[in-house]
């Protein structure tokens, strides 16, 4: 695999076939996700869009048809480069036992606290933060037991916003939060038109989807703009 950096531009699925065994998720799947570009995508419970986000995001190999960054071929890049340039957000959020500056850090110590601070703030966490005798030194638990759900989001998406990814991949990120603070940063977000934002949600508000610049349902394995 190259060592070089995940090129800046376009992703695109050429033709791409995936699934378990018998049963194919994708079918021939192609689509242009345009650089700087926000896309919300819909499909029904089961369809596939939780791989087609890890396809995107290099976790998964085990496909045909190709997808490429700016003509490169994603498979010919390191998942460690990869990685560096895409960052996805689950519903399902992993922390590890260790600080809450560890985990939004991922033990990075390149980042400044002015920067840590800006995505605390903007994630909402800086009142627990504040709140907690020991801060940023927190310890988290095995699998942040003591944490709640809408708290270990936060981190996540705190994690995420701190990377400064150039791809962001957003599966279902807001489902732990309260419906304010997850408009509030979606919002948020969605300022940033340096960035490719890709959305799974199962929200079809007309409000909600009228942020984003294309609307897209994943139909039969194949990636369609809505009408």
């Amino acid at each position: 695999m190259s060592g070089e950096a995940l090129p800046k531009g376009d992703i695109t699925p050429e033709s791409v076939t995936y699934g378990y065994g018998e049963k194919k998720v994708l079918r021939g799947c192609s689509y242009c996700f345009e650089k700087g570009k926000h896309y919300v995508l819909l499909s029904s419970s089961g369809a596939g869009k939780s791989s087609l986000m890890n396809l995107l995001a290099g976790v998964y190999q085990n496909y045909t048809g190709k997808i490429v960054a700016k003509d490169v071929n994603i498979k010919n890049i390191s998942r460690r480069n990869i990685s560096d340039a895409v960052t996805m957000v689950k519903q399902d959020t992993f922390l590890f036992n260790d600080t809450i500056r560890n985990n939004i850090t991922l033990f990075c110590e390149g980042y400044s606290e002015q920067e840590i601070s800006d995505v605390v703030e903007r994630t909402g966490l800086k009142k627990l933060v504040a709140s907690l005798p020991e801060g940023f030194e927190t310890m988290i638990q095995e699998n942040g037991n003591n944490f709640s759900g809408r708290e270990k989001q936060r981190i996540d998406l705190a994690r995420a916003l701190l990377r400064n990814s150039q791809v962001l991949l957003l599966d279902e990120f807001t489902a732990n939060l309260d419906p304010v603070i997850a408009q509030e940063l979606e919002d948020n977000i969605l300022r940033r038109k340096d960035k490719m934002i890709i959305t799974v949600t199962h929200q079809h508000t007309k409000e909600k989807l009228e942020k984003y610049d294309e609307v897209l349902v994943l139909r039969e394995g194949k990636l369609r703009k809505m009408a």
